[in-house]
C-alpha cells in the first residue's frame, strides 16, 4: 500500500475547513450556537485521526482562523462599565475575558475568568471549589468593603493570590473611613469613583469644600475609574484636579477618567517616569482651549471658574458649563512639560487622547502646528512604547499630526472616533507598515467603507474593525462581493452592530 503524501491531506483538510467556516453557503449559520458548536466538534475529530492530522489542523487554524486583534476589539464588544473586559453570564458568575474572545478556534480551551458579585458568592465558591488557580475577579460597592474587610482578615494568601477586588464607590453615599485597612493586605484592588470627588466640611460654621481624590488613592488600586460628573451632577459640573493620581504614583497601572471632565495638561506633568507602572492612559483634554492659549488668545487667568472647587481656572470657551482649563503657571509652560513627561515615559503601552468639546468648529485661523508639534514628540519618540492608540474627536488634523503617525514605529492597533478617517486611510497607512489593526467608530455603511478602501491602495494592514449602528446578513455578503475588486491585503474585517448587537467576521488568505 502506497503511503499519501501530507501535501495531499494538508490539501484535502484545508478545503474542508475552509468550507465548514467561511462558504457562503454557511453564512446564514454564522450566529446559531449549534452550528458553531458541530463544525468545532468535527474539526476536534479531525485532528484526533493522527499525529500528523492534528499538526496540519493546528497550523491549518492558525492560518486562517486566529483572531489576533481580540483584545482592543473590546472596545467596541463590551459597553464602557468598569469590568469592559469580561462579560458575565450564569446569573453573573462565570464570564470570559477579552483573552478568551478567541476560544472558538482553539482546540484546547482556555479557563475563563470567574466573577463573582458578592463575598458571599465568592466564600461559596472556596468552599466548594478545588480550582482556587483560576483568575477570579469580586465586584463589590461601597456598602460591602466592611465584608471584604472581614474576609481578608480571616483567610490566608491562598485565596487573595489571583484576584481581583473591584469596588464600586458612589461618592455621595461614602464617607471614605473604612478605606484604611487596605494598607494591611496585598491584593489587587480596582476602584470605580462616581461622583465630584470633594468633601463638604464645616469649620467654624463655614462650609469648606476640599478635594478628596487622595483619600481613595489609600486603596493602592492597580485600576482607577473616575466618572466624576455622571449622570446626577447635571446642575454641578465641577472639574477636578487630578494631579493626585499622577505624582509619585507607583501602584496605578491604568487610569481612565470618563468623558465627563477633563485632565490638565499640568496634572500629566507630574507623572515620575522613574517610579511609574502606569500602562493604559484615557482621558479627555481641553485641545481647542490649549490651541488658543498656544496662539496667545483665553489668557485672562481673572476669569475664574469653578470656585466652589477651590481651583482657578480659565474659562471653557467651548462649553461655559463645564470647568475650564487649571493653569500651574502657564498653557504654554504647562502644555510643553506634559509633552516631556510623556516623550521620555516607556511604560504606557495603551494611551487615548479624547478632545473635551461640545461644541464642534469653535476656533479658526489658528496655527494648528503649536499643538501638534508637541504630540509628534510624544508619537515619533524612541523612548515611548505606545502600542495602542486612541483618537477621538481630533478636529486638528494638520500635516504635522498626520507625519507623526507616518513615522511612528511603536503603534500597532489605532482607534478612531469621530475622525476624518480618509485622511488616514490615504496619508498614514500606506505609509506607516507598523500599525497592522485599524478600528472605526465614525462609519455609517457598508458602502461608506467600500469607498474608503476603493480610495486607498497598497494597505498593509492585518484587520480593519469597524462599529456600526446597524447591519444585515446581506450587508455582508454584499461586501463580500465588492471587496474582491479591491487592491488590498487585508486578512481580517470584523463588523460590530450596536443597534441589534450583531458581530462577524470575515477572514482571507490573500
Amino acid at each position: 500500500m502506497n503511503k499519501i503524501p501530507n501535501y495531499i491531506f494538508n490539501y484535502i483538510l484545508e478545503t474542508i475547513l475552509k468550507y465548514k467556516y467561511y462558504s457562503a453557503k454557511n453564512l446564514k449559520n454564522l450566529n446559531s450556537k449549534d452550528y458553531h458548536n458541530g463544525r468545532n466538534l468535527e474539526t476536534i475529530n479531525y485532528s484526533l485521526v493522527s499525529k500528523k492530522w492534528g499538526e496540519i489542523i493546528s497550523s491549518l487554524l492558525n492560518k486562517y482562523f486566529s483572531l489576533k486583534n481580540n483584545e482592543v476589539l473590546s472596545y467596541f464588544l463590551l459597553n464602557s462599565n468598569y469590568n469592559k473586559n469580561c462579560y458575565i453570564v450564569n446569573n453573573c458568575t462565570t464570564a470570559t475575558t477579552k483573552n478568551n474572545c478567541n476560544n472558538n478556534f482553539k482546540l484546547i480551551k482556555e479557563y475563563p475568568l470567574t466573577i463573582f458579585n458578592s463575598i458571599e458568592k465568592y466564600k461559596h465558591f472556596l468552599i466548594n471549589s478545588s480550582n482556587i488557580q483560576c483568575k477570579r475577579v469580586v465586584n463589590l460597592n461601597e456598602f460591602e468593603i466592611d465584608d471584604l474587610k472581614d474576609f481578608l482578615k480571616e483567610n490566608n494568601t491562598n485565596y487573595i493570590n489571583n484576584v481581583e477586588f473591584n469596588i464600586r464607590i458612589s461618592i455621595d453615599e461614602f464617607k471614605g473611613e473604612k478605606l484604611k485597612f487596605v494598607k494591611e493586605f496585598n491584593c489587587d484592588i480596582n476602584i470605580e469613583l462616581n461622583g465630584a470627588l470633594y468633601d463638604q466640611v464645616f469649620n467654624n460654621g463655614i462650609l469648606i469644600t476640599k478635594p478628596a481624590l487622595k483619600k481613595y488613592l489609600k486603596l493602592k488600586p492597580k485600576k482607577i475609574h473616575l466618572k466624576p460628573n455622571d449622570k446626577y451632577c447635571q446642575d454641578s459640573y465641577i472639574h477636578m484636579n487630578y494631579t493626585p493620581l499622577f505624582e509619585n504614583n507607583s501602584t496605578v497601572e491604568e487610569i481612565h477618567v470618563s468623558y465627563t471632565d477633563h485632565v490638565d495638561p499640568c496634572s500629566i506633568a507630574k507623572i515620575n517616569n522613574k517610579v511609574t507602572k502606569l500602562k493604559k492612559l484615557s482621558c479627555s483634554f481641553l485641545f481647542h482651549d490649549i490651541l488658543k492659549g498656544l496662539n496667545k488668545q483665553n489668557q485672562d487667568s481673572s476669569n475664574v471658574t469653578n470656585s466652589n472647587s477651590n481651583i482657578e481656572c480659565l474659562k471653557n470657551e467651548c462649553d461655559c458649563d463645564y470647568g475650564g482649563l487649571r493653569i500651574e503657571n502657564s498653557i504654554q509652560h504647562d502644555w510643553e512639560a506634559m509633552i516631556y513627561t510623556l516623550k521620555t515615559n516607556s511604560t504606557i503601552k495603551d494611551l487615548s487622547l479624547k478632545n473635551f468639546c461640545h461644541k464642534n468648529n469653535c476656533y479658526e485661523n489658528l496655527d494648528t502646528s503649536k499643538l501638534t508639534k508637541g504630540l509628534k514628540e510624544v508619537f515619533t519618540s524612541p523612548l515611548s512604547s505606545i502600542e495602542t492608540l486612541e483618537l477621538q474627536t481630533i478636529d486638528f488634523m494638520d500635516s504635522v499630526l498626520l507625519s507623526a503617525l507616518q513615522e511612528n514605529q511603536t503603534i500597532k492597533n489605532l482607534i478612531l472616533m469621530n475622525i476624518n478617517e480618509a485622511l488616514i486611510f490615504k496619508k498614514v497607512l500606506p505609509v506607516n507598515r507598523i500599525i497592522r489593526n485599524v478600528y472605526l467608530n465614525c462609519i455609517n455603511s457598508m458602502d461608506d467603507l467600500l469607498s474608503l478602501l476603493l480610495n486607498s491602495q497598497e494597505l498593509n494592514l492585518y484587520s480593519i474593525s469597524v462599529k456600526f449602528k446597524r447591519f444585515e446578513d446581506n450587508d455582508i455578503i454584499k461586501f463580500k462581493t465588492n471587496y474582491k475588486n479591491y487592491n488590498n491585503n487585508i486578512k481580517e474585517f470584523n463588523f460590530y452592530s450596536s443597534n441589534n448587537r450583531k458581530f462577524k467576521t470575515i477572514l482571507y488568505n490573500s
